[in-house]
């Protein structure tokens, strides 16, 4: 059970097991057969990632404004790690909503599938698990 509590654990299998509950729960709400659109879910993960940032830089806030060993945690360099990687995340969300509009409803779906069932969704999950990972420190 100790690879249950490293931290890469939590980077790289939480968001995947949560890409499959939203592809579950796309394809339960509609009530209709499965469709390659159930899996166009990149949007959804790097916004989970922009507010994971979020959250954190305000946390991280709180701390400096406290003062104390709270504040030493919550360095200046933290919050501007945070804060370019919600710059990072802004535009790579830009990226992936044009991406969707160019894409879906495509003649070729093959490589529509490839780019918004794939591509998308791996770079919300690498997006966040570098938050993890990298910004928060895992």
């Amino acid at each position: 059970m100790e690879w249950f509590v490293h931290p890469y654990f939590a980077a790289i299998v939480v968001p995947l097991l949560f890409i499959l509950a939203g592809a579950f729960s796309r394809k339960l709400v509609r009530r209709s057969p499965w469709t390659q659109e159930d899996f166009y879910l990149g949007v959804q993960c790097t916004l989970s990632a922009f507010a994971s940032a979020l959250i954190y830089l305000f946390e991280l806030a709180r701390a400096l404004q406290q003062g104390g060993a709270a504040a030493t945690k919550a360095s200046w360099s933290a919050v501007t790690g945070t804060g370019f990687f919600i710059l990072v995340s802004f535009f790579l969300l830009l990226w992936i909503l044009s991406t969707h509009q160019d894409w879906e409803k495509h003649s070729d779906r093959k490589r529509e599938r490839n780019r918004l069932a794939i591509l998308c969704p791996a770079l919300g999950a690498i997006l966040l698990a570098s938050f993890i990972v990298l910004v928060k420190g895992g």
